[in-house]
C-alpha cells in the first residue's frame, strides 16, 4: 500500500503507482531520485522567474508587486 505522498511522487514522474506498489526498494529509491531531481530543478527555475520579474519587470515590494512576482514565479516553474 501505497502513501498519498508517494501517489503524488508517482504521478509527477509519470509512473502507474499500482505498479510500483508490487516492485522492490530499488525502485522506490529511483522514484526518490528523479522527484528529488524535479523539486530541484522547480526549485532553480523559481528563483530565476522571481528574480527575472524583480529586476527586468519592475515588480516592487507592494502586496501588487510580490503578487506578480509570485505570478511569474510559478510560471516559470
Amino acid at each position: 500500500m501505497l502513501r498519498k505522498i508517494e501517489k503524488f511522487y508517482c504521478h509527477l514522474i509519470g509512473w502507474n503507482p499500482e505498479i510500483l506498489a508490487e516492485c522492490s526498494e530499488a525502485s522506490f529509491a529511483l522514484m526518490k531520485k528523479y522527484v528529488s531531481a524535479i523539486f530541484i530543478l522547480s526549485l532553480l527555475w523559481g528563483t530565476i522567474g522571481y528574480c527575472f520579474a524583480e529586476k527586468y519587470l519592475g515588480f516592487d515590494d507592494s502586496v501588487y508587486g510580490i503578487l506578480g512576482k509570485l505570478l511569474i514565479t510559478i510560471a516559470f516553474i
